[in-house]
């Protein structure tokens, strides 16, 4: 890896800021997931993920085999792609008292595989369970979670109100109005922002150096 200053910027958020999550917005190309895979790695360096953690990646389901071959090529992540079977599996085991077995612990799950509402109801079953300490999320495209009241969003709420850190990662996340951009804000610090008036003046206000 050809490592970049600007890849380090989500890093140094993660670290410092008092609720360690943060929305990456950098444009196509220049290495999020590289930013990502930085982020996991001096999480765990410092422990602060530690080996019985989970990590969870969420993306569109064209994306999670290139998410497993990053992360193994780039990084010597071993991560596995999780299917219903998966889930309902680590579901059982962790609703019995067992532990998650080793393949479970990084997780790449598609948007498209999670948002079924049978799995939507596992997810909901995992996150309940005391087994389950989720030390990083990272949200690929989390523009296709911008919607209020959809499934994707549902999803990653969920995933979100128990992870130690969180990581969203999208290179359009205002294509469509700041009000996207708002419930993106809202739906990674849901405490932090307020109503979407005040969120909106804060955009204006730095208009000029746009």
């Amino acid at each position: 890896v050809h490592f970049h200053p600007n890849q380090y910027k989500p890093l140094l958020k993660i670290l410092t800021e008092p609720q360690p999550r943060v929305l990456v917005a950098d444009e196509v190309g220049v290495g999020k997931t590289i930013e990502a895979g930085i982020v996991l790695k001096e999480l765990r360096a410092r422990e602060w993920v530690s080996p019985r953690d989970f990590v969870v990646v969420v993306c569109p389901s064209g994306l999670t085999g290139k998410w497993q071959s990053d992360m193994s090529y780039f990084f010597d992540e071993r991560a596995t792609i999780a299917d219903a079977t998966d889930l309902q599996r680590l579901a059982r085991d962790l609703g019995s008292g067992l532990g998650p077995q080793l393949g479970d612990l990084f997780m790449v799950l598609s948007l498209q595989t999670a948002r079924q509402e049978r799995n939507r109801a596992l997810l909901e079953q995992l996150v309940a369970s005391e087994g389950f300490r989720l030390g990083l999320l990272v949200v690929d495209e989390v523009h296709h979670c911008k919607t209020v009241g959809t499934d994707n969003r549902r999803v990653v709420s969920s995933l979100g109100s128990v992870a130690e850190h969180v990581l969203f990662l999208s290179a359009t996340p205002l294509s469509l109005g700041s009000e996207d951009f708002y419930n993106l804000l809202r739906l990674l610090v849901p405490t932090e922002f307020g109503d979407y008036g005040r969120v909106a003046g804060m955009l204006r206000a730095v208009e000029p150096l746009n």
